[in-house]
């Protein structure tokens, strides 16, 4: 049996259950589908020590932000976990889970959509799986050693299980930062291998640097074209009269 709704949101993290906030506010119609439990790759395709990279202040979804003790703190991803969750059960998002979805195929109007607990039909479709998701691994590996163990993000849990000796961690924007500094800590040497990109600084003048970009309207910019060069997303204008998260405008 084919079952229908207005819209099919593919994946329950945090950008599905907003999209889902947002059509339910409408009231439209829709389902979200989930190949695991809600929040699934925070759950398990990170590794065990991740926090947010952002200040816990920052932490807004559709209809609700972060209200707890520590706004200058960094969730830990367990949190993050229980954060969805009560947030998909404040608004009683529509979540199918553990429906792995299998295809994706136009059909008259809308769209035929296969998954491993039945067939969805739906006028429109949101893809919401997250990005970066797959380790982008050079084809050179193939000739290193093969004393050496390669690890990539997808298989990293913690420092435990990697082999006695130095490492060397390959690429120096987050990620590639927090787990030097973790596997340093486990008491082996590290080097880290740095691209030509430029690290914002932490902190600026005692705040945090998201606290100063939020401040100045940055991260209110609009985006609305992409960069010719680059093929990124750009802003028309910088909006220097938005309210800052203290109530007051820069």
């Amino acid at each position: 049996m084919i079952r229908k709704t207005d819209v099919l949101i593919i994946g329950a993290g945090q950008a599905g259950l907003a999209m889902s906030r947002c059509l339910a506010d409408r009231g439209i119609d829709h389902v979200l589908l989930e190949r695991g439990a809600v929040g699934q790759r925070w759950r398990a395709e990170r590794w065990a020590s991740l926090h947010l990279l952002t200040p816990n202040w920052m932490t807004r979804l559709p209809g609700w932000h972060y209200e707890g003790a520590d706004p200058e703190g960094f969730m830990h991803k367990d949190h993050v976990v229980g954060m969805l969750n009560r947030y998909a059960r404040s608004f009683a998002a529509p979540v199918e889970e553990f429906a792995a979805v299998e295809s994706v195929r136009r059909s008259g109007r809308g769209f035929l959509v296969e998954t491993q607990t039945g067939c969805w039909a739906a006028r429109a479709v949101v893809i919401a799986t997250g990005a970066c998701d797959r380790p982008a691994v050079p084809h050179f590996s193939q000739t290193v050693a093969p004393g050496i163990s390669q690890v990539t993000t997808a298989d990293y849990v913690h420092a435990d299980q990697l082999a006695p000796g130095g490492v060397l961690v390959v690429g120096a924007s987050a990620t590639g930062v927090q787990l030097a500094e973790e596997i340093h800590r486990s008491g082996r040497p590290v080097t880290l291998a740095a691209g030509a990109h430029v690290r914002l600084p932490r902190q600026y003048r005692g705040r945090d640097i998201l606290e100063w970009l939020d401040r100045c309207g940055v991260l209110a910019e609009a985006r609305d074209r992409p960069c010719p060069r680059t093929g990124l997303w750009s802003s028309r204008r910088c909006n220097w009269s938005v309210p800052c998260r203290h109530g007051t405008s820069t």
